[in-house]
């Protein structure tokens, strides 16, 4: 990060200007990231290659009446998420951190949305942990992945003409 020049922006114009930037906007993924996904996924492929794939996949979903259809299962989710959450704390006596609840809860949800199916022999088979006071095992690998050698998030970069 420190060993070649960076310019941060932070106006709404010039962030615009930036990342709005086909040609000269770069992915600054950090090469341990590329590593662990793949030459061919979404963090490594170029622009018109994201671009088609990221239209072939969320169209079926981005659709009013695909979205109205998991309605009832969102619903559900929330509630029975609030509830559980709602026995731990009186029943266990222990607090619940919420983003990671939270994250748990969402992780639910997107699974059944792109997988079909969230019934707990999934979430088990997703490495879901149901113990409510540690933290999951990914994500602390996901923060790892995407810092950098000074835990200081990487910055995207352009490229000068």
């Amino acid at each position: 990060m420190f060993s070649s020049p960076k310019i941060l922006v932070s106006t709404p114009d010039a962030c615009r200007q930036v990342l709005m930037d086909v040609e000269g906007f770069i992915n600054g993924w950090p090469k341990a990231m590329v590593a662990l996904t793949g030459p061919k996924s979404f963090v490594a492929i170029g622009y018109e290659e994201h671009h088609r794939l990221r239209k072939l996949i969320t169209a079926p979903i981005n659709v009013f009446d695909a979205l109205t259809s998991y309605l009832p299962f969102i619903d559900r989710t929330i509630r029975s998420s609030l509830k559980t959450w709602s026995d731990v704390s009186v029943d266990a006596g222990c607090e619940v951190e919420f983003l990671i609840e939270l994250q748990r809860m969402m992780f639910k949800i997107i699974v059944q949305i792109f997988l079909g199916c969230a019934d707990d022999a999934t979430m088990h088979a997703t490495k879901h942990n149901n113990d409510h006071r540690k933290k999951w095992p990914y994500e602390e690998a996901r923060l790892k992945v995407l810092s950098g050698q000074l835990g200081v998030p990487r910055l995207v970069g352009m490229h000068g003409p």
